[in-house]
């Protein structure tokens, strides 16, 4: 069996045809079998994340030498930054054969599965690009955090709403401990096909901006509230240290972005991110997840979204894995002393 990397993905072109720029990964040896006794031990339940996290981690980096060299090409050039989009979709990776119904919104730790195939995988990139954490306000700090509709959250500005779009952003630009990478898994797909993972990166975002728009957004002139999920429901909640929406050098920019929290504190600021708002949108990417496929974002490069849609309840809906990855050495050093949750409150 193949595995397939998508550079730049999938686009969303008018008449709602997706095309695709594609590269297909030719592995020295089949990659599904090298790993089948990691795989097959996760189908088992025989190494299990929730029971324990760190030995589960263990296995997965002890698996990273069965990547072929082509994969490990692609992600050392991902971790260097080179290429436009700063995100890379992998498909057909492996998946949980008896998978269970989608959590609902009261069960989603741990989920009701008996294997860990997709927490594996995730584990299995997670650890080659840095280590895996949460917030003590996500699920309590699984780090395999579920994606998957929840009524109570229809219309909010979260991972669990549908009823309407998730605006485009960095994750959680408010904190100061951000992730350097997202990556999120499809356990299973939305069937309705219509919940589009939304991407924009930041080398192309530039190239739709003016000088005086870029050094505006340099500036610290920005302010964000506080996430929905941490507690601030009212969104009234800011943090008070102002932000620059752009970081970087000129020939590697970064971004901290959120189109629904954020606001310029100046009228040059707001007429900036207005700008900004309409360079997103014009180079956006619509990605459709499929089982089996794991799209990894650069958090610090791109900008992310989702379309909304229409789940039924029924325990067949839309289910997404997402594991926060950061690179900080002083972090991954810390952590057989303060864990993976960040525990900071707001």
């Amino acid at each position: 069996m193949r595995w397939w990397l998508f550079y730049g993905a999938l686009s969303l072109v008018q008449a709602g045809v997706l095309g695709a720029n594609e590269v297909l990964l030719h592995a020295e040896e089949d990659f599904h079998s090298n790993l089948h006794r990691y795989i097959d031990a996760a189908q088992q339940g025989e190494i299990n994340p929730y029971a324990d996290l760190e030995g589960f981690l263990e296995k997965a980096k002890e698996a990273q030498h069965l990547f072929p060299v082509s994969a490990l090409h692609a992600l050392n050039d991902f971790k260097l930054h080179k290429g436009e989009d700063s995100y890379l979709l992998w498909r057909n990776l492996p998946i949980d054969v008896d998978l269970s119904i989608t959590p609902g919104e009261e069960s989603a730790f741990p989920p009701p599965k008996g294997s860990f195939v997709s927490e594996f995988c995730l584990s299995l990139f997670a650890t080659a690009l840095g280590e895996p954490f949460n917030y003590i306000q996500e699920e309590g700090g699984n780090v395999f955090r579920n994606v998957r509709p929840a009524k109570k959250n229809a219309e909010e500005q979260t991972s669990d709403g549908f009823k309407v779009n998730l605006e485009l952003h960095t994750e959680t630009a408010f904190h100061s401990f951000r992730p350097d990478y997202l990556l999120l898994y499809c356990l299973r797909g939305d069937r309705g096909k219509k919940a589009f993972t939304l991407v924009s990166s930041i080398k192309r975002i530039v190239q739709e901006l003016d000088s005086d728009t870029i050094a505006e957004l340099r500036r610290h002139h920005y302010q964000t509230a506080v996430d929905v999920s941490f507690g601030n429901k009212d969104k009234t909640k800011y943090v008070p240290e102002l932000l620059a929406v752009f970081g970087g050098s000129d020939s590697d920019p970064i971004i901290i972005y959120d189109l629904d929290l954020m606001r310029g504190v100046t009228v040059e600021a707001q007429c900036a991110l207005n700008r900004l708002k309409e360079a997103i949108l014009a180079v956006q990417e619509a990605l459709l997840l499929e089982p089996g496929d794991l799209l990894i974002l650069d958090n610090r490069r791109t900008v992310h979204g989702r379309t909304a849609y229409e789940p039924a309840f029924d325990g067949y809906d839309r289910w997404l894995q997402r594991v926060y990855v950061s690179d900080n050495d002083d972090f991954a050093r810390n952590i057989s002393l303060t864990g993976r949750v960040i525990r900071q409150e707001f």
